[in-house]
């Protein structure tokens, strides 16, 4: 599969698949909007390596995300993306996908702090606040790709890397901003433009159904082979 997809099937919503990664220059708009961002954006396409390289203020976007939601959706979804950290030396928010409709306690966040892999919605990157989340202690490695899912439905949230469930909670549904005409995706900074993320981004998937263990599975089966086309979900 090489082109980039924007679904309405209710199944696969869209994919930036590593020879879509081209074209994520046109379809991501890399610039600045009023939130103060610096005016050098270190994001790279790398061809060669069917990649995006994220260094320093590096930065990607979405100017609207409005096809997600549907009438009568009960919000499940998954998200799949391969990542490799330029390093996991640094503690601090480092965010590598974003979800923001202008409000940060609502956002969707997947970032790092060293070797963790960290999902919450909000703000409380400190975790002063205890607000629910769900984490991979120790997992990421610096220059080495990791395939993560997220899936939430009815069964909660569950957290997997390359195919293996690693954390799960029946209790927690993490969510995406509802607000559809303010929602944006951020790739490798914050919505501030201060917390760059250094790495590259090989895949990204969004899909608008819960994955089971055995789709993820089935899933990341398909992008370790390197299959034409990806598995679709079950349900």
């Amino acid at each position: 599969m090489s082109t980039f997809q924007e679904k309405k099937t209710g199944k696969q919503l869209f994919s930036l698949t590593p020879l879509a990664i081209l074209i994520i220059a046109t379809i991501l708009f890399f610039g600045l909007w009023p939130y103060s961002w610096p005016t050098l954006n270190d994001a790279h396409l790398l061809q060669s390596e069917q990649a995006l390289r994220f260094r320093g203020s590096g930065i990607a976007y979405t100017e609207k995300l409005p096809f997600f939601y549907s009438e009568g959706s009960p919000g499940d979804f998954t998200i799949h993306l391969s990542v490799a950290p330029e390093t996991v030396q640094r503690n601090g928010f480092k965010p590598i996908l974003v979800f923001n409709d202008g409000d940060e306690k609502k956002q969707l966040a997947i970032w790092h702090w060293g070797p963790s892999l960290i999902v919450m919605n909000g703000n409380d990157y400190s975790y002063a606040r205890k607000m629910p989340r769900i984490s991979a202690r120790n997992s990421l490695k610096a220059k080495e790709s990791t395939f993560i899912s997220i899936s939430i439905g009815r069964n909660g949230t569950r957290l997997f890397l390359n195919g293996i469930i690693v954390q799960e909670s029946k209790e927690l549904k993490l969510s995406i901003p509802s607000n559809v005409n303010q929602l944006r995706l951020i790739v490798g900074n914050s919505v501030y433009g201060k917390h760059g993320w250094t790495g590259d981004l090989h895949y990204l998937a969004l899909h608008d159904v819960a994955f089971s263990e055995e789709e993820v599975q089935l899933y990341y089966n398909w992008w370790a082979v390197g299959s034409p086309s990806p598995p679709a979900p079950i349900s």
